[in-house]
């Protein structure tokens, strides 16, 4: 998924806060700005875990009540808050 139509600015990793629950959707914040800049479905039931892989920022896991965990690479964030989830 990208957001803002593919501009080509260069994207830099950075540190993001994600969030989710009830709906499956995931929604990514950049704490240092204070936006909310993207979501994604990461399940159609709720999400029980959601955890940054530690060594590598970017993969983020997603367990959710139908017993599926998910890794997602959620690549840089530019500074229009372009970003993909593959």
């Amino acid at each position: 998924m990208t957001r803002g139509g593919g501009r080509s600015s260069s994207a830099q990793p950075c540190n993001v806060l994600a969030a989710g629950g009830k709906r499956g959707l995931v929604k990514l914040i950049h704490p240092r700005n204070n936006v909310a800049f993207g979501e994604f479905r990461a399940s159609r039931k709720s999400l029980s875990v959601l955890r940054f892989n530690h060594r590598q920022g970017n993969f983020l896991f997603t367990g959710s009540y139908d017993n599926k965990i998910v890794m997602w690479d959620i690549g840089g964030v530019d500074s229009q808050y372009n970003y993909k989830v593959m």
